[in-house]
């Protein structure tokens, strides 16, 4: 089965310091056969910090990497949309305006919220966590329901943050009813879910089975389509536990994985 990594971010990204050269480089030496660069256009940030910039370089240079690696790497152009509900025009605008191959759509902060990065939950209860995690599930809701993307990235993003946070275990077993509603929508229109590697650590059990459970609930509720990358912001993490997701893909029921050519899902299935 060929191998891409389809979540990698570069210096465009405000949260990333490698250059793409350093990042294709990676990729070539860990032995894939591709990756998504896919910078942060996060609207909260866009105005603010002046991302678009960045955005217009950063599709310059994908297309411009694209052709220098011709026959060595394939490069997708890709963008990850946050908070697209934070001004859906402008986050539309962003995807139409750069002749995407692939749009990751992800929630990073809530509204009225804000950012899971920047929250200082320590002195949080279980109730004021939970009511948290209820709002973000129904900023999830909409976005799937409402914005154009192509997978819905890192569900499980909360839960880096929380669970470092507080003494309490956390988890998403209250909210299943929730996911298995954005599972289905997610189905019913065709869009991939993401399986995403960056919390990955060999013989983490209790993570792999918490992912498994959601690769589960897609399946479940129709969902055919899974990307697989690892939101690598560094080099040494481009490409780092995609073998373990395949496994955990086939665990849980599916054949393989999908990438994105010109916004069409493409499956790669079969042995490597």
């Amino acid at each position: 089965m060929r191998l891409f990594d389809c979540h990698v971010h570069t210096n465009h990204s405000l949260d990333a310091r490698y250059p793409m050269e350093r990042q294709l480089a990676a990729a070539q030496a860990a032995g894939l056969d591709g990756i998504a660069i896919t910078d942060h256009a996060d609207i909260d940030f866009y105005e603010p910090h002046r991302v678009r910039p960045r955005m217009e370089a950063d599709v310059a240079e994908m297309r411009e990497k694209r052709a220098a690696w011709e026959g060595r790497l394939e490069l997708i152009l890709g963008v990850e949309i946050g908070q697209a509900l934070y001004g859906p025009e402008l986050a539309q605008g962003i995807v139409d305006r750069g002749g995407y191959d692939f749009v990751i759509g992800a929630v990073h902060s809530v509204r009225g919220i804000g950012g899971f990065y920047a929250m200082d939950m320590e002195q949080s209860g279980p109730e004021q966590v939970h009511d948290f995690l209820a709002a973000y599930f129904r900023d999830v809701e909409e976005t799937v329901r409402t914005t154009d993307f192509d997978t819905l990235a890192h569900l499980t993003y909360p839960l880096r943050y929380i669970r470092q946070a507080v003494a309490f275990p956390v988890d998403y077993l209250p909210f299943e009813r929730e996911i298995r509603r954005i599972m289905k929508i997610l189905a019913g229109e065709g869009k991939a879910y993401e399986l995403n590697m960056k919390p990955y650590q060999p013989g983490d059990e209790a993570w792999t089975q918490e992912e498994e459970w959601l690769l589960s609930i897609f399946r479940a509720e129709g969902g055919e389509r899974v990307t697989l990358g690892t939101d690598a912001h560094t080099p040494e993490k481009v490409g780092y536990g995609l073998q373990a997701g395949l496994t955990m893909l086939k665990h849980t029921g599916f054949d393989g994985y999908t990438i994105y050519r010109q916004r069409r899902p493409c499956p790669v299935e079969g042995e490597r």
